[in-house]
C-alpha cells in the first residue's frame, strides 16, 4: 500500500476535521439537553456545571471551525481556487469520489446538528427567562411581605401599612 500523495492528505485532513466538528456539536447537544432537564429541575449547580461544559465546547467548537478554515484554504490553493476567502463547497467538486460523498454527508449532517442546537438554545433561552421571571416576582412577594411600613407616592411618603398580597397563580 502507497502512503497518501500531499493532494490526498489534505483531504482526508478536511474529513477529520469535519468530523471533529460534528462531533463537538453533538457534545454541544447533549450538555445543551442536560442544561434544559436542570433548568426544568430547578437545580443550580447542575445549571453551572453545564454552563462551564457549554463554554468549553463553544470554544472548541470556535478552534475546530478555524482549522477547517485553514485546510480549506491550503486545498483551495492547491486547486488554484482564486477566491479570497474560499469555501468548502467551491472546492469540494475537486475532491473527487468517496471524498465528495463523505464531505457531503458531514455537512449535512452538521447543518442538521447546528439547526437542532439552535432550536435547543431557544428553548433553554426560554426556559431561563422563565425562571428569572418567577425568582423576580418570589423576590417581589417577599419584599412585599417584609418590606418597610412607608411606601413613596407622588405626593410623598405615605406611611399606611402596606398589605402583604400573595400571588396564588401566575402563568408566564
Amino acid at each position: 500500500m502507497t502512503a497518501p500523495s500531499k493532494f490526498d492528505a489534505g483531504w482526508t485532513d478536511l474529513v477529520t476535521l469535519l468530523g471533529e466538528e460534528l462531533g463537538t456539536v453533538r457534545d454541544l447537544l447533549t450538555v445543551g439537553t442536560e442544561k434544559r432537564d436542570a433548568l426544568v429541575a430547578i437545580d443550580l449547580p447542575r445549571v453551572e456545571a453545564t454552563n462551564r461544559k457549554e463554554e468549553e465546547l463553544v470554544r472548541a467548537l470556535g478552534q475546530a471551525s478555524l482549522r477547517r478554515a485553514e485546510k480549506v484554504k491550503a486545498v483551495a490553493k492547491v486547486h488554484r481556487v482564486t477566491e479570497p476567502e474560499p469555501r468548502l463547497e467551491a472546492i469540494v467538486a475537486f475532491a473527487g469520489e468517496p471524498r465528495a460523498t463523505q464531505i457531503a454527508v458531514l455537512r449535512a449532517d452538521l447543518r442538521r446538528g447546528l439547526e437542532e442546537l439552535r432550536r435547543l438554545n431557544g428553548l433553554n433561552q426560554t426556559l431561563t427567562r422563565q425562571s428569572l421571571a418567577h425568582a423576580q416576582d418570589f423576590l417581589r412577594l417577599l419584599a412585599r411581605g417584609g418590606g418597610s411600613a412607608s411606601t413613596y407616592t407622588r405626593r410623598g411618603v405615605d406611611d399606611r401599612p402596606v398589605r402583604a398580597s400573595l400571588v396564588i397563580d401566575r402563568t408566564a
